[in-house]
């Protein structure tokens, strides 16, 4: 591979840069601008792929250690190293110095500020002054091409290995299955292995488990025994020697295991000549390498349940030492002293035990090895090499070969089934060895247990395991102190070793140290954890290491996080010591933007917890660690729900709302979620067939209670999801209904259809109470709420069932719940479910404890709870509340304060309501402030007037038609509707239609219902109706016009008119024209928005800020639940051509300066207004989220194809597009008109 590094690279001109402030400093010593030539060849070397770990200890030909200054990694493997002099040394004699004492010449970079040297192959291969620019880029280049047939080799069998180990597994599986049926020989030494597998592992082991084990033996045993030089390895390891019984019977005149694996003779052979040479720290780091890249390999499923990471050897370097530190200084004792029992519950491959090993003084290290040393592991091939490292390790410090019989094939959660306890564990050794772990008093638990939850993908039927007593013992601690709704994290692997641990300790003084998932530390699904590790432990360290890509998406997994994934990471070093009375906790954080190389070079500088500057804790009252600065004063506000308002049977509840409720959450959204909602159906239909049917076998089967061996997988039809399975042990028949396609906002501004049946979702929690029918879409409305650290809190209204949302999920708070018979709604004469033509019994959600605290507070008795939401839905909008209390609201749910009152409001009375027959009266509207996005929108929209509008306005304008003064695009300001053409003096409006979709149609008939109960009368016609038939159109209007007059009127005139806005041509939908709201300007009418039902009050002008929050709240979600018909933005159209004009969407990209959207390679639409990604829910705008939405994707295990394009409305992304960014620029606007003070 050959690397370019040019003279003008931002790394090299970043190097002379800090030299020169070095130089103006005066600063020349070594480990004072070594950092300056460092920081060039780590950003340099990522070209390569280069890994650099700073002072990694290398063994050299004699056996001495020695300590590059930099070692540069790749694949597991040293490329090249680096030496740093300062200018006082002579260069030449610091070079020979090194030669002589080992230092490796294969390929090395001196340099001592003034010149650097590069050697390679053990001669010096180039020479140059480093303030020569190009030189040093040419020298640079030759270091980072360099390799030799050796790394080539490798690097090429690497790759090859991960792609080509599949074929071969899947090749062995089919022999194994074969065996299964035919070879007798083969199924008696399986089934007794297979029973051993189920006593010590896991009672639930499946035969396919079992068999992939036999597959891993089989395609890596030869590495172990040659890498290592250990041909007696499958003879000496206790299950090695298991599997080998069950391999000699699987052979057979139909298989030869050497014939078969001599395709991989070249890979073998490429690893093995790679590892020859290296000491056996490298060794180890090669081997870890490969079994990563095996398991990407073969056994993703065997990763995706265990989360397989190993662990970089600086944060075992660090973690060892810490113990070793707070063994000293907390207990006055070393590694080796009595009392000092240490278990690793995970090992992996043993690396934190080999370090340990060389850390104990060589008086005690037999004592140590033999007595008081303790590993666990799970998985067949980390075991493997565990013991490998570990009996080598202890034979290179003592030169005498012991088997480790500390070192347990185990599952460690196991061990706390107490009385319960199995009594097999695979082979009587052991067996032996684990019930001597049992009975040892430990002290120090160290490690890096598994970090995911569950499984990526429930089909696999290898989700983690449940353990009797320890999820017992996590449900009466963590969950039971828990104030989280929402509690699945806290059955994480990572969280129940933290539980094991604490009880393993069995009351003694001791140390917990642990690399984990750091979620636990600030999210509140953790709250009864963290209380629990305070009464567990008197210190605790931990250091935030950060990574979290989910909750920084600026942030690379490979690039940010120490152990390359997506979740953060931190170390924990927990301590007993009961002479200790107070519980202390020490915190330390690392930059959330630096990458893995420097956090862990940072690690390797501090080398321990002594060497961390620690920042000192103190938990508030709720159990939080990181207690926000603002804590106090949000806790003085209403909250907005609570977990035990919500579990309270009590008619006095002290929240806000009184129940609330997740996202619905399927675990299976491209089976269950579709565009089309036929597409959905016809699925649908397939999956309750299939899983029925599958129900019947398992019935014929006996009903065995184990599903994993019964049910067939076939994910072209169905995903087996764990409420499914559920189903199936219930002996629960499925049924399809209609009335269960249901519409859901998957994401902002993002509607699917949706099969709303139990069974096929994971969890629907509270919906089925929320809105079990379709009527009950017509009245209720909740807030949905992101909730979790992942994301900033963020707020959207919705009229229907929504999804929980990931990264940490979703809260939603209804303004009714209902009485719900049964699951879900089924269809009218089932028996079951809700009608789907009736609403059920309906409660109001808010509590009359917040009326009471609202209506007493303002000393308003005409508050009323619709007031109460829309304030709480205008409050949640507000800029400053949402940054001061950022850390709070990822934290827990809202609070809600009272806003002070307004300053200098002038009241104006609302006019009465028009249409009334009293006309006669002077009426003068009140002035309304109209946004400038909705003037440019109107600029634009005039000069685009459709052929229908521009005739019928040639024969309204100027009073032409019967003296009537009709208006264009006017907006009523009661439902903030633009319409085509308005007639005040008879409250008459008239639109024009072009082409009529099934769901402008709903719309158009909403939107009418809405006018003509505010007194205006719709007249609606249709653009053939005006070009054929003109004069029957100007007579109907006339005549209507007439008739709703009380007496003849004249050049009426209205005063105080403010021009307002045309609507899209040829759209004739009417808008909603959102104007801005200020203090002193009041709306034109004191019913803005009326509530669901007929249960509101309608927007007030008021003088408290409370009611300025409730309009903007009322505004808002008006805004936010008609998108699909407010008015598309002026966006400027760019059409190819040469192509024809298409709609048609693919996947959209923004053009980075984001004023462009590509729709299609016919159409781009340009001139996005800038002010459009300011309005933000979570990480993303909303533009972002209808582009990241609406894409045609096909899901790669299903093969299922999401295609958002709409047979029966071809424009509607585009248009969506367009009516999101009207919809974003006044969100903004309303935003912005909020009061400046939210509370006192």
């Amino acid at each position: 591979m050959t690397v370019t590094i040019k003279p003008n690279d931002k790394a090299i001109t970043a190097y002379y840069e800090q030299m020169q402030q070095y130089k103006d400093l005066g600063v020349s010593k070594e480990t004072s601008v070594r950092p300056a030539f460092l920081d060039l060849l780590r950003e340099v070397a990522k070209k390569a792929d280069w890994v650099q770990i700073q002072e990694h200890a290398k063994k050299n030909a004699q056996g001495r250690t020695i300590y590059p200054d930099s070692t540069f990694v790749k694949n597991g493997l040293p490329r090249g190293y680096y030496e740093a002099k300062d200018s006082g040394d002579k260069l030449d004699v610091e070079i020979r110095k090194k030669t002589e004492k080992g230092y490796p010449l294969t390929n090395i970079i001196f340099e001592d500020t003034q010149t650097a040297v590069l050697y390679q192959n053990r001669k010096e291969a180039f020479r140059t002054a480093i303030s020569d620019r190009d030189e040093l880029a040419r020298l640079l280049s030759d270091f980072l091409s360099y390799s030799e047939p050796v790394l080539e080799n490798f690097d090429a069998a690497l790759a090859n290995f991960k792609d080509r180990v599949p074929e071969l597994a899947r090749g062995l599986v089919k022999i194994i299955e074969e065996a299964h049926k035919k070879n007798k020989a083969f199924q008696t030494a399986f089934n007794t292995f297979f029973e051993l597998c189920r006593t010590a592992l896991n009672p639930n082991i499946s035969t396919a488990a079992v068999d992939e084990m036999l597959v891993q033996h089989l395609l890596t045993e030869r590495l172990i025994r040659r890498i290592f030089d250990n041909p007696e390895f499958t003879r000496r390891n206790v299950i090695a020697a298991e599997i080998e019984k069950v391999i000699a019977a699987l052979v057979s005149h139909s298989f030869n295991r050497d014939e078969y694996l001599r395709s991989l003779d070249s890979f073998y052979q490429a690893i093995e000549q790679a590892g020859h040479g290296l000491d056996f720290t490298q060794k180890q780091g090669l081997l870890n390498t490969v079994y990563e890249r095996f398991f990407q390999g073969y056994s993703i499923k065997i990763a995706d349940t265990h989360g397989i990471v190993y662990t970089p050897q600086p944060i075992v370097d660090f973690m060892c030492a810490s113990v070793a530190e707070v063994l000293q200084t907390e207990f006055g004792k070393s590694l080796g002293d009595d009392g000092v029992v240490i278990l690793d519950p995970a090992t992996g491959t043993g690396n934190f035990i080999v370090n340990l090993l060389r850390r104990v003084p060589k008086q005690h290290l037999e004592t140590m090895y033999k007595e008081r040393l303790f590993a666990n592991e799970i998985m067949l091939l980390p075991y493997y090499i565990a013991a490998l490292n570990i009996e080598h390790a202890y034979y290179e410090l003592t030169g005498t070969y012991e088997p480790f019989e500390g070192l347990c094939f185990v599952d460690t959660l196991d061990l706390a089934e107490g009385a319960q306890m199995r009594f097999s564990f695979m082979t009587e050794q052991n067996t032996a060895r684990v019930e001597r772990q049992k009975k040892a008093p430990i002290t120090v638990i160290i490690g890096n247990p598994p970090y995911n939850v569950g499984q990526v993908n429930e089909n696999d039927n290898n989700k983690n395991r449940k353990y009797e007593v320890i999820d017992k013992r996590i449900s009466e601690t963590y969950s039971k102190d828990s104030n989280a709704t929402l509690q699945k994290q806290l059955y994480d692997p990572y969280v129940k070793f933290f539980r094991w641990s604490a009880d393993r300790l069995q009351g003694r003084d001791g140390i917990v140290c642990m690399v984990t998932n750091n979620s636990f530390v600030d999210q509140l699904a953790f709250d009864g954890m963290r209380k629990h590790l305070m009464q567990d432990f008197t210190r605790i360290y931990h250091i935030d290491l950060h990574g979290n890509v989910r909750q920084n998406p600026k942030l690379s997994g490979t690039t940010h996080n120490v152990f390359g994934i997506q979740v953060g990471v931190g170390i924990t070093v927990a301590v007993r010591l009961t002479e200790n009375v107070d519980s202390q906790i020490y915190y330390y954080r690392t930059p959330e933007d630096w990458r893995k190389e420097e956090k862990l070079n940072l690690l390797a500088e501090k080398q321990s917890i002594k060497g961390v500057g620690w920042e000192s804790l103190i938990p508030n009252i709720q159990h939080t660690w990181l207690v926000p600065k603002n804590a106090s004063e949000f806790a003085d506000f209403l909250p907005i729900g609570s977990k035990s308002a919500k579990q309270s049977t009590s008619s006095v509840t002290t929240a806000i709302f009184k129940t609330y409720s997740n996202g619905v959450k399927t675990n299976a959204d491209a089976y269950i979620y579709d565009y089309d909602r036929t597409s959905l159906i016809e699925r649908v239909e397939r999956i309750v067939e299939n899983y029925n049917s599958e129900l019947d076998r398992w019935q014929r089967k006996g009903k065995p209670q184990n599903l994993e061996n019964v049910l067939q997988v076939d994910e072209k039809v169905h995903k087996w999801i764990r409420y499914t399975k559920k189903s199936v042990l219930r002996g629960k028949y499925a049924d399809y209904h209609e009335t269960s396609v249901r519409v859901a906002l998957y994401r902002p501004f993002n509607k699917r259809s949706y099969f709303f049946e139990r069974t096929f979702n994971e969890d629907t929690y509270q919906f089925p109470k929320i809105f079990p029918s379709l009527v009950t879409e017509q009245e209720n409305r909740v807030i949905w709420i992101k909730v979790g650290t992942e994301w900033p809190m963020f707020p959207l209204i919705a009229n229907c069932i929504v999804d929980q949302l990931p990264q940490g999920g979703s809260q939603c708070f209804p303004f009714y719940t209902y009485d719900s018979v049964g699951d879900l709604p089924s269809p009218a004469g089932e028996g079951q479910g809700v009608r789907a033509s009736s609403s059920p019994s309906r409660r109001e959600n808010i509590t009359d404890w917040a009326l009471t605290q609202f209506q007493t507070h303002y000393a308003d008795p005409t508050i009323t709870k619709w007031d109460i939401f829309y304030y709480v839905y205008g409050i949640l909008h507000h800029p400053e509340y949402r940054t001061k209390f950022a850390d709070n609201l990822k934290r827990e749910l809202p609070r809600i304060p009272f806003a002070p009152p307004l300053v200098d409001t002038a009241l104006t009375p609302s006019p009465s309501p028009a249409g009334e027959g009293n006309l006669d009266q002077a009426e003068v509207e009140p002035k309304i402030l109209v946004s400038k996005v909705m003037i440019s929108i109107g600029r634009e929209l005039r000069q685009r007037l459709t052929d229908a509008e521009s005739l019928l306005w040639e024969h309204v304008r100027d009073r032409k038609l019967g003296n009537m003064k009709f208006r264009r695009q006017h907006p009523i300001p009661e439902t903030n509707y633009v319409v085509d053409f308005y007639c005040h003096d008879s409250r008459l409006i008239i639109e024009l239609d072009g082409a009529i979709h099934d769901h402008q149609q709903a719309a158009d008939a909403t939107r009418q219902q809405e006018l003509e109960s505010l007194g205006y009368h719709v007249l609606r016609f249709t653009n053939d109706q005006v070009f054929a038939n003109l004069e029957t159109v100007l007579t109907t209007i006339l005549t209507t016009h007439r008739n709703r007059l009380p007496s003849p009127k004249t050049n009426q005139r209205d005063t105080n008119f403010v021009s307002f806005l045309p609507s899209p041509a040829g759209e004739g939908s009417g808008v909603r024209a959102t104007p801005r709201s200020d203090a002193t300007i009041i709306e034109p009418s004191a019913a803005s928005l009326p509530s669901p039902a007929g249960e509101g009050s309608g927007v007030r002008a008021s003088s408290s800020g409370f009611f300025a929050f409730a309009d903007a709240g009322r505004k808002l979600a008006d805004l936010h639940l008609n998108y699909e018909s407010i008015t598309p933005y002026p966006l400027k159209w760019i059409e190819s051509k040469t192509l024809p004009l298409s709609y048609r969407v693919e996947k959209m990209r923004l053009s980075k300066d984001k004023t462009q959207l590509v729709v299609n390679d016919s159409l781009t639409l340009a001139d996005i207004p800038p002010a459009v990604f300011n309005y933000r829910l979570g990480n993303r705008s909303a533009l972002d989220w209808v582009i990241d939405q609406y894409q045609v994707t096909t899901d790669k295990r299903s093969g299922i194809t999401s295609d958002p394009n709409r047979d029966d409305d071809e424009r509607y992304i585009v248009d969506l597009v367009r009516r999101v960014i009207t919809v974003s620029l006044e969100t903004v606007n309303i935003v912005a008109s909020l009061p400046a003070q939210f509370s006192p």
